[in-house]
């Protein structure tokens, strides 16, 4: 891929195992109330709070998209039902998103972004919240596209458009890349952009019409592709 100018990457599952990554938040931010808002624990099981935020997204699928937003008003939702302020919630979201930012990077991301950074801009384009700064590796990145701030989620073309537009690039010079084979590789390739599928743990490709341009194991694989 010699042509590639940038290189715009998804996070969770890409960067860092997001499976145990939020079912552990919800268990601290569960914990934390039995600590601080006992009300909480005494009117809702666990379940019951999962269930609250799963109600939010049937109530709004417009904001679908923006995930800080639903996880907020089931918060408040929670905080109102058991008697407290809705200030409860901000505290109740800080909880969360410290733990939800707590993820272990695999071990090939950070000296790729190493090299990679030094050739190529880095973007990334993310339907989750994950707070990079925190998580400690914002620097090797330009713009930060995410969801919530673009108002729609992959797959839909739209943000794609986006990151071409705001890199001031045409799609073939951009190299998306991510693990999800319907958000990242489908609707990528669908946008015009060069696709590369992080396969981690040798799943079997299922899409007919649309194949990823390269399939890495690893990052670290990238470094030799683009350079």
């Amino acid at each position: 891929m010699q042509d590639i100018r940038a290189i715009c990457f998804d996070l969770d599952n890409t960067f860092w195992d997001l499976d145990p990554v939020i079912p552990r938040a919800e268990q601290s931010l569960y914990a934390w109330y039995e600590r601080h808002y006992p009300l909480v624990t005494q009117r809702f099981t666990l379940a019951d709070i999962l269930e609250i935020r799963h109600t939010m997204l049937l109530e709004m699928p417009e904001m679908a998209h923006d995930l800080t937003t639903l996880r907020m008003s089931a918060l408040r939702r929670i905080a109102e039902e058991a008697g407290y302020t809705p200030e409860m919630a901000n505290e109740a979201f800080e909880v969360f998103q410290n733990e939800r930012n707590t993820v272990a990077l695999y071990s090939d991301v950070v000296p790729a972004l190493e090299t990679m950074a030094k050739t190529h801009k880095l973007y990334v384009l993310t339907n989750g919240n994950a707070d990079l700064d925190v998580i400690g590796i914002r620097h090797y990145f330009g713009e930060i596209f995410t969801a919530r701030d673009l108002g729609v989620a992959k797959p839909d073309a739209r943000v794609f458009a986006t990151v071409c537009e705001r890199s001031g690039m045409q799609p073939h010079e951009i190299a998306h890349v991510g693990d999800d084979p319907e958000n990242d590789i489908v609707a990528a390739a669908h946008a015009g952009l060069r696709t590369v599928w992080v396969n981690r743990n040798d799943r079997e490709w299922e899409y007919r019409d649309y194949y990823p341009d390269y399939v890495a194991t690893d990052l670290i694989e990238l470094v030799n592709l683009f350079r």
